[in-house]
Order: structure tokens, then sequence, then C-alpha cells
């Protein structure tokens, strides 16, 4: 497996080339704007997408992607984290 990580790593041709590349500045007008891209921020993106026609949504964070409860679960989303 490490092996793996590191011949990935080293490699100059990636699955995803979007992975090591800036993006664009912000847009100067969206459809949506959502703030948080945690399991909620996510999922409200996908209904307003699906459900409602909207495509030019952007999703705004400040740390990495689904962080919080989605990263640091435990390979669960919980609905109540007191219980």
């Amino acid at each position: 497996m490490l092996l793996g990580l590191l011949r990935f790593v080293l490699s100059k041709v990636h699955p995803e080339s979007r992975m090591f590349t800036e993006h664009a500045g912000l847009q100067k007008t969206y459809d949506a704007a959502i703030i948080g891209a945690g399991t909620n921020g996510l999922a409200a993106a996908c209904y307003l997408a699906r459900d409602h026609g909207l495509h030019d949504i952007a999703v705004l964070e400040k740390g990495c992607v689904g962080d919080v409860s989605a990263g640091r679960g435990t390979a669960i989303i919980r609905s109540n984290r007191f219980t």
C-alpha cells in the first residue's frame, strides 16, 4: 500500500487531473450559494440541482469538504451525536 501511494504521488499522470490544479476564481453570480460543504451542505446542493433544476451552485467551505460530520465519523452518519 505504501509503495502504491508513493507511485501515485511521484507520478506525472493522475486519474483526476483537477486534484493538483488551482481552480478559477468565483463567478459574479450563481443560482444559489451554500456556505458549508459538510454533509448537509452537499446534500442541499444535490437537492437543489435534482429537484429544482439549479445547476450553477457555489458551495463554499473554509476547510476540507465533508470534514466534520462525515469526515470524522466512524463510517456512519449519525442523526443524533449525543446518543
